[in-house]
């Protein structure tokens, strides 16, 4: 990385791009950034709707450092602030190590711990965290030593839909197996012509456990099913179709206190709505995620603070043309308003990795943490270079 070739393109006020191939070229690039007085932001994977700049800044692409190194004696691993989740996945297989969610530590629980627990949940909002420390666990936790989950496909008519949420909303419930998934409202292919409902869910067990568990959703008679096994390595591969660069992409998501069929009833009428009134947007699709109440404490205090939200709504907008911009957005409001019915507006919820719309009590709850955040921000960036939020 030239950070000559940095400053030039600086003077000719065009929109560079930096690929440090090393931290110390990260730290130099910021530095150089700060001292020109030229805004930047940070690239990863380069799916974030915050990861581009006009041409008065500079981006600093994360791409070429890359890298993960393990080390099974202290159950860790050490992540390069560019490396994809795909890449984290395979270097942890031939370990048969998984990660835990809330691990991620850039700084120590002795060393700056107010920061740690700042980037724990806002991290883009603090600085540019070159390099995890992620504790792993053993594959055998999961219950099987191949780190494989039971992955379920059932494809039905929108006119399936009441009995569809009752089957969803059961097998969510179901106390006795931790289990995800998402019943997706989107036009079948290769056309586009039909509204279907899709509905993925998954769990780590057996074969034969996993079609009892997922039994409420066959007894219905959906047009198409299947049952297939994932391993750990593997469990991204089933976005690769939407992670494809190119076109206009937008995903946001918002917190569900539960499920409510009369709200999915209404966000299917707007999908139908959305593909109706703008073709161009056909491969949009609405959906609700779900996750299992979890059954163990969790031990780490973060700034997160939306562990346990069961429910999201995950809107994903996708379409060609610029001109759709703002029917595509009206369309999203829409269905967040549609699956906010029956909630009160302080009890809002809006996930801090895809939303920086809306007040910033929707995304960090409570008025401690908040606070908290707000004078972090101003001891570590009271200046606002990563970003403004929470000053």
């Amino acid at each position: 990385m030239a950070v000559d070739k940095l400053l030039s393109a600086l003077s000719k006020e065009i929109s560079p791009a930096s690929r440090p191939a090393t931290e110390q070229d990260i730290i130099l690039v910021v530095r150089k950034a700060l001292d020109f007085s030229v805004p930047f932001v940070p690239v990863s994977g380069g799916h974030s709707t915050w990861s581009s700049i006009d041409k008065n800044g500079v981006v600093i692409d994360l791409s070429t450092y890359t890298g993960v190194a393990v080390n099974t004696t202290q159950d860790t691993a050490t992540v390069r602030g560019g490396t994809l989740m795909k890449e984290l996945q395979t270097a942890l297989h031939p370990y048969k190590r998984f990660t835990g969610s809330g691990e991620l530590v850039e700084v120590s629980q002795t060393q700056s711990p107010d920061l740690l627990w700042a980037i724990r949940g806002a991290g883009q909002f603090f600085g540019l965290v070159t390099e995890l420390v992620i504790q792993t666990y053993p594959y055998a936790l999961l219950g099987n030593e191949d780190g494989q989950r039971m992955c379920g496909t059932f494809i039905f008519p929108p006119e399936q839909i009441e009995a569809v949420s009752a089957a969803v909303q059961q097998i969510a419930e179901n106390k006795d197996r931790v289990n995800a998934g998402h019943v997706m409202i989107v036009q079948a292919p290769p056309d586009l012509k039909q509204q279907v409902l899709f509905v993925a869910p998954q769990a780590f067990c057996s074969a034969a456990e996993a079609a009892r568990l997922f039994q409420p959703l066959k007894d219905i008679g959906p047009i198409q099913e299947a049952l297939v096994p994932s391993t750990f390595e593997t469990h991204s591969d089933h976005l690769d179709w939407v992670g494809v660069k190119g076109e206009f992409k937008r995903f946001s998501q918002i917190g569900l206190k539960g499920w409510d069929t009369n709200n999915f009833k209404l966000l299917a009428r707007l999908h139908s709505e959305l593909v109706a009134d703008c073709a161009d947007a056909a491969r949009s699709g609405y959906s609700v995620e779900w996750h299992s109440p979890c059954k163990s404490p969790r031990a780490l205090n973060t700034s997160f603070g939306l562990e346990d939200v069961d429910y999201w709504l995950n809107v994903l907008n996708w379409y060609s043309d610029a001109a759709n911009h703002g029917f595509v957005g009206k369309m999203d409001e829409k269905a967040q308003a549609a699956m906010r019915v029956g909630t009160e507006p302080h009890e809002f919820v809006a996930y801090t990795n895809t939303s920086r719309d809306g007040p910033i009590e929707f995304r960090y709850k409570g008025v401690e943490r908040i606070s908290r955040l707000q004078g972090l921000k101003r001891h570590y960036d009271p200046e606002g270079i990563f970003t403004r939020e929470v000053l």
